[in-house]
């Protein structure tokens, strides 16, 4: 399998990024070294696919949203390599090999590592490692260690390196420090140290695992000591368990908070059980539990109802059905004597500012620079090809050279030759709107998607829309198909998550069919509302960005 040296130098583009199972993290932390795994959180973990500039395919995995690990999707051996993110955590993990900055600098211009240019003497030996492990690189000016701040790929042994007398290419360069793959995570500086500290720990190893053996020993006495306590504190956490409520009586206190302060009596019946469960229940939920419907003894949300109206004082809420699997709540007993007695806890019944919990992208719709509109712009600022301007921007430059120019005739201009030939047109006037309009269409439409975690993802080509569309299956089933949400930073496989939990029904991510691309979001039931609301509401999606876009149906007045 070979390779090119640093892959992540030039432009790449993703693939797929998404969330990983936990059967699959355990897997990935299972591959890493104890120094490595011990540190890392199983919150937050996903993976991705990219292809870098020369066709490679890449494997990623982010922890925390900072990319830590890589590995070449072709390659049989599967080798997994750190980021240099990675390789901050821990100075034991990979072998480490000390060259002069001047030597870290060829190899940021895409160099390997050349034997002769490796550290290696009396205070720097060289490590132990097989041909084709990870290999990371450190620098060393004056009396400060940098790094780690490069990983390869090791060309041969350890041993075929001393053999052949550290001559040849020892180490293929993979990825660098403030490479493309770098920009991914928060940025971080590379750490130093210095000389004498780092010698000073290498020196003192083989007394700490003296030591060791010693304090293992103290460990096991003091562990032995410590059960009493232990025992004691596992007691003193039951009883937190036992005070906190069951699923089943969280269940009843959501729905008794959504009927008394969501639904209220002021609601339209009938009343459906799914927007019910969706816009009244779930929504009480309070901040710091969660409920999942398939917890509980009841499974099913029509079964709760069921018991709930059997539960004394005659049934809380009326339940009718309107065909296979779809129910309504025809009426509600006010005065029951449940709804009657029940008091707020930290059941939520109202909601949060919208702004404070937008987790959706931002979306900017602008102009590339072409090189036809080069003389134009120039004329007020600086100017290079591809650089972006809001169009109101564009339209400002042109009435201030207009002006400049003394071309203004009222609600006509006059046509010199740069503007006419930004026009392609022989009149010698002609009015504001339409010069605006000819001279903007020589600009390249661009949109730029800024993600929650400040990333941008720029897009040479003009907006997409997410389209949403209700489609009929066997059986007179609705589907309601979602399309185009990757393409504006909206991860398919969270939002479904989101909108199955939302509406207590099933949600599938699968590829989309022509005329769209990547991810296609099919969730049961007809729910274009519910998407568009929560597209709108939580993502922060403007509804110019949504085609097929409906709101929810109005409550009739009495």
């Amino acid at each position: 399998f070979s390779l090119r040296s640093i892959m992540f130098k030039k432009p790449f583009s993703v693939k797929n990024n998404a969330s990983m199972r936990n059967s699959d993290i355990k897997k990935l932390i299972a591959r890493l070294p104890p120094s490595i795994s011990s540190q890392l959180s199983k919150n937050s973990v996903a993976s991705g696919r990219l292809t870098t500039f020369h066709d490679y395919l890449i494997d990623f995995y982010t922890f925390e949203k900072v990319p830590l690990f890589f590995e070449f999707t072709e390659d049989k051996s599967r080798t997994l390599f750190p980021t240099v993110y990675a390789t901050w955590m821990s100075q034991e993990a990979w072998p480490i090999l000390l060259v002069h900055r001047n030597v870290y600098s060829y190899l940021e211009n895409g160099a390997d590592l050349m034997l002769p240019g490796v550290i290696c003497n009396e205070n720097f030996g060289l490590p132990e490692f097989a041909a084709g492990s990870p290999i990371v690189i450190c620098t060393i000016q004056g009396e400060t260690i940098t790094g780690p701040v490069a990983v390869g790929k090791a060309m041969m042994s350890s041993a075929e390196m001393r053999a052949c007398g550290m001559k040849g290419r020892g180490v293929q360069l993979l990825h660098i420090d403030k490479d493309l793959m770098w920009e991914l995570g928060d940025r971080k500086q590379a750490p130093s140290f210095s000389v004498a500290d780092v010698l000073q720990n290498m020196s003192s190893e083989e007394a700490k695992l003296e030591e060791g053996v010693e304090r293992l020993e103290i460990d096991e006495k003091k562990e032995e000591d410590n059960k009493e306590e232990i025992t004691v504190e596992e007691g003193d956490e039951g009883d937190a368990k036992e005070d906190e409520d069951t699923a089943e009586e969280l269940l009843l206190r959501c729905f008794l908070a959504g009927l008394k302060h969501r639904m209220t009596k002021s609601a339209p019946m009938p009343f459906d059980v799914g927007q019910f469960y969706a816009r009244c229940l779930l929504p009480c939920v309070p901040a710091h539990r969660r409920l999942d419907m398939k917890k509980t003894k009841y499974k099913k949300f029509a079964t709760f109802l069921d018991e709930a109206n059997k539960m004394g004082g005659g049934a809380i809420v009326k339940i009718q059905g309107k065909g296979k699997g779809n129910y309504v709540i025809a009426a509600v007993t006010w005065d029951h004597p449940l709804l009657k007695s029940f008091e707020l806890t930290d059941e939520r019944i109202t909601d949060e500012d919208t702004a404070a919990r937008k987790i959706g992208p931002t979306i900017h719709e602008v102009l590339s620079i072409t090189e036809p509109l080069m003389p134009l712009v120039k004329t007020w600022r600086k100017a290079e090809k591809g650089q972006t301007m809001t169009p109101q921007e564009l339209r400002e430059g042109i009435t201030g050279y207009v002006k400049a120019q003394n071309l203004s005739e009222g609600k006509m201009v006059k046509t010199d030759p740069l503007l006419a030939q930004l026009a392609r047109s022989n009149e010698t006037t002609m009015d504001w709107n339409t010069l605006n309009q000819k001279i903007q269409t020589l600009a390249t439409p661009t949109f730029i998607v800024e993600l929650p975690d400040k990333r941008k993802l720029v897009y040479k080509l003009k907006a997409p829309k997410i389209n949403l569309k209700t489609e009929n299956r066997i059986g007179n089933k609705k589907v309601t198909i979602v399309n185009n949400c990757d393409m504006l930073g909206v991860d398919a496989k969270e939002l479904a998550h989101r909108l199955q939990v939302g509406v207590a029904a099933s949600a599938s991510v699968v590829e989309a069919s022509a005329p769209f691309t990547g991810n296609c979001i099919q969730l049961q039931g007809s729910q274009v509302a519910f998407v568009s609301t929560m597209l709108t509401t939580e993502y922060g999606i403007d509804k110019k960005y949504i085609d097929g876009f409906e709101l929810p149906a109005k409550k009739k007045k009495k």
